[in-house]
């Protein structure tokens, strides 16, 4: 099934585009395929890739051009946030950002480069705020007895992202008000807000975490 599914984001992903998206010319995609180990893939990683653009807990978060990153496991909170990421059903919602390949073993997965957004930026494009966005989809699913904030029913932004929070059963508000879930792309022209991070499903904060997100 994890085969499938992978398979599937290659099938949807636009051949021609992956090409012009290069590795850095000292990169070696297949040495760095070999790579075996966490530590050993980061610091190949730092050796030849543009520029580290970010971190946590399970992932390192690198640049590889104009286009897309490379987020590497840490431990095995990474693996299966990897995994979350790399399912291939997940790309039918346009909410969240592009993934454009996967490792089998779920060390590295490439996705598309967000630029950071700001709260200010944030509410510009969608009309609301990381937290009332959160503790709506908290409000939604019976998190939160009460919600305090402007009623998100008809915001197109709140309503597409409930929908695939429904469909995953991931946790509320989980990491959705928190504006470094979030980035700014284009799409159809048009900047736009996507998730850049959604490995915290319900079935990976439970196992790896052990606490209510």
């Amino acid at each position: 099934m994890k085969a499938l599914l992978k398979r599937i984001i290659r099938e949807c992903i636009n051949e021609e585009i992956m090409d012009e998206m290069a590795y850095p010319e000292s990169f070696n995609f297949s040495e760095f395929k070999n790579i075996k180990s966490f530590a050993s893939k980061i610091k190949y990683a730092q050796q030849h890739l543009l520029s580290r653009v970010g971190s946590g807990s399970s992932r390192v978060v690198f640049k590889i051009d104009d286009e897309k990153v490379i987020k590497i496991a840490l431990n095995k909170k990474g693996l299966a946030q990897n995994l979350e990421e790399a399912e291939g059903y997940k790309q039918n919602y346009d909410v969240l950002a592009r993934v454009f390949d996967v490792d089998y073993d779920d060390m590295w997965i490439e996705m598309e480069l967000a630029k950071k957004i700001t709260p200010s930026r944030f509410k510009e494009l969608t009309g609301t705020s990381p937290l009332e966005v959160g503790e709506w989809l908290a409000y939604q699913k019976g998190e939160r007895k009460n919600y305090s904030f402007s009623d998100l029913k008809d915001n197109d932004f709140a309503n597409e992202l409930q929908e695939f929070v429904f469909d995953y059963d991931y946790p509320a508000p989980g990491d959705f008000n928190r504006i470094s879930t979030y980035g700014e792309v284009i799409r159809n022209g048009k900047p736009t807000v996507v998730v850049i991070d959604f490995g915290a499903s319900k079935n990976v904060v439970s196992t790896h975490y052990n606490r209510k997100r």
